[in-house]
């Protein structure tokens, strides 16, 4: 067996993407058209408050188990 064939180790740029992602808003500026808005509202903002630390494992995991009964499946 000849093996003269060296592989080759090409790094490809990533192309960019051809459409941006659209911005995310702010939870301050979601107008509150409807009690299922006002929800998601609040539970955006508990994970927020979550994410940053403002909860102890006790009252997330309670946090958790309250959200759950009111997301989709």
């Amino acid at each position: 067996m000849d093996s003269t064939e060296q592989p080759t180790n090409e790094i490809v740029p990533p192309t960019p993407p051809s459409e941006e992602a659209p911005k995310e808003m702010k939870l301050v500026d979601v107008p509150i058209d409807s009690p299922n808005t006002a929800l998601n509202v609040i539970v955006s903002f508990l994970n927020l408050a979550q994410k940053r630390g403002a909860f102890g494992l006790d009252e997330s995991s309670k946090i958790w188990e309250c959200i759950k009964v009111f997301q989709q499946q």
